[in-house]
């Protein structure tokens, strides 16, 4: 529904957020990152956010990932959490995230808010642009665009 989406981006305009994003270009990754599982595809992903953004950007800071509140994914935020605690140390910047936890995107507006901006960064380097680029252009703090 096109009202719904303008009508989304006009609201963001309003909001006090600041966004960070990273776009993947999976085939410009080194040959051995073809073996990567999903938990080291976020890992990278995220230690490249992280790393790009200063301790009190991040102070208090909780990142909800989209996922089912389930013991299979235990071991996945059990591990990016690791990940996040050494990259912590290896900056001498400590804990990064006041939490990490997973919440459904059907039941989590922000989630909902966050796979809109993601869809129309999408757009806009698929086809060169997007309607939506000087709305988020207006709340981006990172936008990496990674190998």
């Amino acid at each position: 529904m096109p009202w719904a989406r303008a009508g989304f981006f006009a609201l963001l305009r309003s909001l006090d957020i600041r966004v960070r994003a990273a776009v993947l270009d999976k085939t410009k990754l080194p040959e051995e990152a073809e073996r990567w599982r999903k938990q080291q595809i976020y890992e990278y992903v995220l230690g490249e956010l992280v790393k790009r953004s200063t301790p009190s950007e991040l102070h208090d800071a909780i990142l909800v990932i989209d996922g089912e509140r389930q013991s299979s994914n235990e071991p996945f935020l059990r591990g990016l959490r690791q990940a996040m605690s050494l990259l912590g140390e290896a900056q001498h910047r400590g804990r990064i995230f006041k939490s990490i936890i997973l919440k459904e995107s059907k039941r989590e507006d922000g989630l909902q808010y966050a796979d809109m901006i993601a869809g129309a960064i999408a757009e806009g380097v698929k086809q060169g642009e997007s309607p939506y680029d000087l709305a988020i252009a207006e709340k981006l703090a990172i936008l990496l665009m990674l190998p």
